[in-house]
């Protein structure tokens, strides 16, 4: 059968089932309307006899075009691209008319798979990946070989040629050289993941202890401190404009570490994409390895949005002291208020700074304020209108860490005690040798500037909730509406989650965290350090070797026999199935006239004289030239119609 011939029942449902396995891994990152055309494309070809016309395909593209650029405004970047390419696809089942055809869909059906990693590197979307591609490379065999083995047979021998990939697979993987990122650099569109957000007010955090996703997992080198010390410092704000808190102009510090004692912790932190430039660390990192910056808030950023599983090894110190000396410009920043916000919040500040003996009195005066006077920290505040400070602290009493945190910062400035937010994450679960942060543990605080102390942290949820630092989100009022991973409640369906984030921790450590760091460990362990950059010029070297030599035999070298006998006999033989006859792939010719004679006798004359030519030249001693050109001619001459002539 040539590869224009048209294709079978068994090969267009082999392409489907393959297109579908390469859709599944998309569920739930693509629109709904682009994975139901995919089945929508396969019924409609499938109860076609022919694909449709060239005009309807055309309009189906532009349409497809419009609703992708109308969706995304752009088909650009990961979402969008994928989206219209996904659709694409789609579309090309529906054209298929021949093996040239299903073959092309095939490829693409392996790029449609993995494109996938572009949104998601999860263990689970790996796993549907490796189903996809098992299930291409068994369509693949309907294509070369239709009438072929029975289906078992075909999924043992793709499942052994990808099996036979796995050693280059794990010899690139572990020694090509390592880039410190995604190799890709799509300018992707923002896409709204979990997370701390660039700006705060009220309700903001609150909404986060709704998800139990992973925010990222530590593994420390000695003991993890203690809950009450567990604040992972994330964006830092210093402008406010009555409600809401914003960063404001921030530059880069580099990463010149403050005055720390020897309370250190050294440790690895996963973190888990989330859309933003910040890292986080545990306050306050006073180290750390990769391309990371230190902003004015001394909070960590990087070049580049984390859209992709990131690892880095930091040090922080638990005990520190940082900017002794504030300089001015800072110093009006941190004290800067909206005229007119929160008077009733500014006559109490400015009393306590006419009462108490120094900055410490009145930070002191705060948190006994809070302390005293019931309040109540909760995850279902009451609502505080234009002016939430006054209404906070005066009126409803009820509020989550993000209120405080606004309100006590207020407090602080009003008294002229430069202060600014801080966010982040506030805690942490153990589970077997790694600690894991989850978006429930969400967390707001106030660093206030204290003379000899510099920035000082001060959290107004400890004098509100105690038990908030020590046992977690879960102790709060209304931790009941929590799901199951942020309440931390035992049982066994909790402990099977936890199992499964280990095992996707050890992806995420091992796979998508290997980097150079983790290379240049490995060659240390292998005694392959000393020869630094020419073993790995000498990998590079043989991976490119490899390539040409792929190349090569993929696309220089010619295809089909060599033996000009051998390429007439085939060409014969493909001209058999447009009369009903489908060679098998072990019949001899002698066999297969005979087929012939039985089946279809009106052709059977003319096909005998090309098995006897080709017999006499396989198998029988003959004059070469004489019998070749018998073939020759008998093979040209060779033109059966599809049907028998009718008998009249």
């Amino acid at each position: 059968m040539s590869r224009t011939t048209g294709i079978d029942t068994a090969q267009l449902h082999a392409a489907a089932v393959a297109l579908v396995a390469a859709t599944l891994p998309h569920v739930g990152q693509l629109p709904f309307w682009v994975l139901t055309l995919v089945p929508g494309a396969i019924a409609l070809r499938l109860a076609l006899a022919r694909p449709p016309g060239r005009w309807l395909l055309i309009g189906l593209v532009v349409v497809v075009f419009a609703a992708v650029l109308f969706r995304f405004r752009t088909i650009a970047g990961p979402t969008a691209g994928g989206a219209f390419f996904c659709a694409m696809v789609a579309l090309k089942f529906l054209e298929s008319r021949n093996r040239r055809d299903l073959g092309i869909l095939l490829c693409l059906a392996y790029f449609l798979a993995i494109s996938v990693f572009l949104n998601s590197e999860a263990i689970g979307i790996a796993v549907l990946v490796l189903a996809a591609v098992l299930a291409t490379t068994v369509a693949l065999t309907f294509v070369a070989e239709p009438d072929g083995p029975p289906v078992r047979a075909r999924l043992r021998l793709s499942g052994t040629l990808l099996l036979q990939a796995v050693p280059v697979m794990l010899v690139l993987f572990l020694l090509f050289p390592r880039l410190p990122g995604p190799i890709w650099g799509l300018g992707d569109e923002q896409t709204a993941r979990t997370g701390l957000d660039d700006r705060m007010s009220p309700g903001d955090i609150t909404r986060l202890t709704e998800s139990s996703e992973v925010a990222f997992r530590v593994n420390f080198e000695d003991e993890p401190p203690a809950p009450a010390e567990r604040y992972w410092r994330g964006p830092v704000f210093w402008s406010y404009d009555g409600r809401a808190w914003t960063e404001g102009e921030s530059r880069h510090r580099g990463l010149e570490a403050p005055t720390a004692t020897a309370r250190e912790r050294t440790y690895t932190l996963i973190l888990e994409p989330h859309g933003r430039k910040w890292l986080f660390g545990l306050d306050i990192p006073v180290a750390a390895d990769g391309d990371v910056k230190r902003r004015t808030g001394y909070n960590l950023v990087t070049d580049d949005r984390v859209d992709s599983v990131q690892r880095y090894e930091m040090r922080s110190a638990l005990e520190y002291r940082i900017e002794r000396e504030l300089p001015r410009a800072r110093r009006e920043r941190a004290l800067d208020l909206p005229s007119g916000s929160a008077p009733r919040a500014r006559e109490l500040a400015a009393r306590w700074r006419a009462e108490a003996d120094g900055p410490q009195g009145v930070v002191d005066r705060a948190l006994a304020f809070l302390r005293d006077e019931d309040f109540v920290y909760t995850l279902s505040p009451d609502p505080l209108g234009d002016t939430p400070v006054d209404t906070l602290l005066f009126e409803t009493r009820t509020g989550f860490c993000e209120h405080f945190a606004s309100a006590f910062t207020v407090l602080m400035r009003a008294a002229e005690i430069p202060a600014r937010v801080v966010t982040g994450y506030q805690g942490g679960e153990i589970n077997d040798d790694y600690m894991i942060v989850r978006q429930s543990d969400a967390h707001a605080w106030t660093e206030v500037w204290l003379p000899e102390r510099g920035w000082t942290r001060v959290d107004p949820t400890g004098a509100v909730s105690t038990t908030r630092l020590d046992a977690g989100i879960g102790s709060l009022e209304g931790a009941g509406s929590l799901d199951l991973l942020s309440r931390r409640d035992s049982g066994v369906l909790r402990e099977i989650a936890l199992l499964w984030d280990s095992v996707n921790h050890g992806w995420n450590r091992f796979v998508l965290g290997y980097g150079p760091t983790l290379q240049k460990q490995l060659l240390e362990r292998l005694g392959m350090d000393a020869l630094g950059r020419w073993a790995l010029g000498l990998v590079m070297l043989a991976a490119v070797g490899l390539l040409i030599a792929a190349v090569w035999l993929l696309a220089l070298r010619p295809v089909g026999p060599r033996d000009p006998v051998e390429r007439l006999w085939r060409r014969a033989r493909r001209r058999l199935p447009r009369v009903g006859v489908r060679p098998h792939p072990a019949e001899g010719p002698i066999d297969l006239a005979t087929r012939v004679r039985r089946t279809r006798p009106d052709v059977a004359p003319a096909f005998s004289r090309i098995v006897s030519a080709y017999v006499r030249l396989r198998y029988r001693p003959a004059p070469h030239d004489s019998a070749f050109r018998e073939l020759r001619e008998a093979v040209k001459a060779f033109r059966p119609r599809r049907r028998p002539p009718r008998k009249r």
